[in-house]
């Protein structure tokens, strides 16, 4: 998994060092490809080009991707048609966080692993 402001600092980066090629390799060689906060690369028409490139060749591939948005792609002024396209062809799913009985049973469930005690009235 990568964010999206690193996914843009590591293009850059290849960029200045003429790593491009190795950038590639690392990226698309992926069978699935998780990115959290894309929306950072809202601003960033290279690495939006660069992504575009790269959910191509995974899924070509064989591959799938993941991605993480505060809001669905087309409401993100800066993301170009392509990757908006791309993006839309999935399946969006909200995530909530959990509510108190489900943190409760996670707190358990942590609780046990780590051979912790937890008093029931707590």
């Amino acid at each position: 998994m990568i964010h999206g402001g690193d996914f843009s600092r590591d293009l850059n980066m290849a960029i200045q060092t003429s790593g491009l090629d190795d950038f590639r390799e690392q990226y698309r060689r992926n069978h699935l490809l998780v990115i959290d906060d894309l929306q950072e690369i809202e601003t960033k028409p290279a690495a939006q080009e660069e992504l575009i490139s790269t959910l191509d060749a995974i899924t070509a591939a064989g591959g799938a991707f993941v991605t993480s948005l505060p809001r669905l792609p087309g409401s993100i002024r800066g993301f170009r048609p392509p990757l908006i396209s791309r993006l839309s062809a999935g399946f969006p799913v909200p995530i909530e966080p959990p509510g108190p009985e489900a943190r409760l049973v996670m707190l358990n469930a942590f609780a046990k692993q780590l051979r912790l005690d937890i008093p029931a009235d707590w």
